[in-house]
């Protein structure tokens, strides 16, 4: 018979492995217990330690797969590092906000087609807010560590990154100032576009379709246009514009130098930016988000800046990103397997279900797998193997 603490336990160590999204695992004193509880699905950590290399890193895995654990074990690292420092961001969350709380702007109001202004006001919420929640998660970290920084470099220079987060934070969310740059250049567009199609139009008018009539002796012509098909803007043309605008408005460049400059006063060399849940937005929104934040942020920074992505597989865009130079992790048992043949694939995902099980179940219960399984007729390993079949044909 089980006691009422040991049935407790073993829901506690069975809850803990529903948590495959992004939930902290905490002790009753609120302390993480990631460190404790990570198990890696290669031996020696070699996830782990791929992750750990300054590159940037997509994780690639359905749900379920462990995206979300190995960022929130990253995470924790990374804050013992003296020289990094990191933010967390839930890509989905801050997209599906954006669609909700974007706000419309009067001076735009007659610039764009109807429907392609809805989607760049989403998208410009989307890149704001992406922006805004970097430049806050950093004074966050900042704030976390201030006592300690202070001993070590002073008052002063630990108020002048406090003042210079904050000036940039007011940058990038005073739309008075977005909107400084972004007439000009949405007006510019829009001029370019409209002196393009009216060329267009004049061309298809000019080149009529001539037809001979003949009638009662006499001679004739008939021209033919197609000039109203192309009386309105195109929408895709509109949103192919996008990035270069938004590249412009949001002066990303100038973005990643202020960022640079501000946490090397503090002797901060990189900045981890952990993106989860990146494959959960709009497609044509993944790809703005990419060309306009991802790729010049990392391409742009000298090695300063680096992402730790959890994405879905075929559900992902590199833009300018070259793939060469980042590290790209398979979390699907039978790719990150893929070296072994299908016995040994199979026996290495078992494996990792084993040491997951096991480590969960003895933190909780301090109590050996045994206790929880009937082994008279079966054996530990054969429970181990039926959990991961059902697992794989679940997932």
């Amino acid at each position: 018979m089980y006691s009422e603490i040991d049935k407790n336990n073993f829901f506690s160590a069975t809850d803990s492995l529903k948590k495959y999204r992004r939930a902290d695992l905490l002790d009753e004193r609120g302390n993480t217990l990631i460190q404790e509880l990570y198990i890696d699905l290669l031996p020696n950590n070699q996830v782990f330690k791929s992750c750990l290399t300054d590159n940037t890193t997509f994780l690639i895995g359905r749900k379920g797969t462990g995206k979300s654990t190995i960022i929130l074990r990253l995470e924790n690292e990374y804050r013992k590092k003296k020289e990094y420092i990191s933010c967390y961001l839930d890509t989905k969350t801050i997209f599906e906000s954006a669609k909700s709380d974007f706000a419309s702007f009067e001076y735009l109001s007659n610039k764009l087609p109807q429907k392609s202004l809805d989607k760049y006001l989403i998208e410009r919420t989307f890149i704001q807010s992406i922006l805004s929640q970097v430049i806050k998660e950093l004074n966050n970290q900042f704030q976390s560590t201030i006592h300690k920084i202070k001993g070590l470099l002073g008052f002063d220079k630990t108020n002048e990154v406090q003042k210079k987060l904050g000036s940039l934070l007011q940058v990038v969310e005073n739309n008075e100032h977005l909107k400084a740059i972004e007439l000009p250049t949405i007006t510019e567009v829009n001029r370019r576009l409209k002196s393009a199609t009216e060329s267009v139009i004049e061309n298809r008018q000019n080149s009529s379709v001539d037809i001979n009539v003949k009638n009662n002796g006499l001679n004739g012509k008939i021209g033919f246009s197609d000039g109203n098909k192309s009386s309105n803007k195109n929408q895709d043309e509109w949103e192919n514009e996008f990035s270069q605008i938004f590249l412009k408005v949001f002066q990303i460049k100038t973005i990643i130098n202020d960022v640079k400059n501000i946490l090397s006063i503090i002797g901060i060399k990189h900045l981890i930016i952990f993106l989860d849940d990146f494959s959960e937005i709009e497609e044509s929104s993944l790809r703005r988000f990419v060309d306009v934040v991802l790729a010049p942020l990392n391409n742009w920074s000298e090695e300063f800046i680096k992402f730790k992505i959890a994405a879905y597989p075929g559900r992902i865009h590199f833009g300018d990103i070259d793939k060469g130079k980042v590290d790209i992790i398979d979390l699907d048992f039978y790719n990150l397997y893929s070296e072994f043949d299908r016995s040994t694939m199979e026996d290495r995902a078992i494996d990792f279900t084993k040491r997951l099980i096991e480590s969960r179940i003895k933190h909780f219960s301090k109590q050996s797998p045994e206790l929880f399984f009937d082994t008279k007729n079966e054996s530990l390993d054969e429970y181990y193997k039926l959990i991961f079949q059902m697992f794989h044909i679940c997932s």
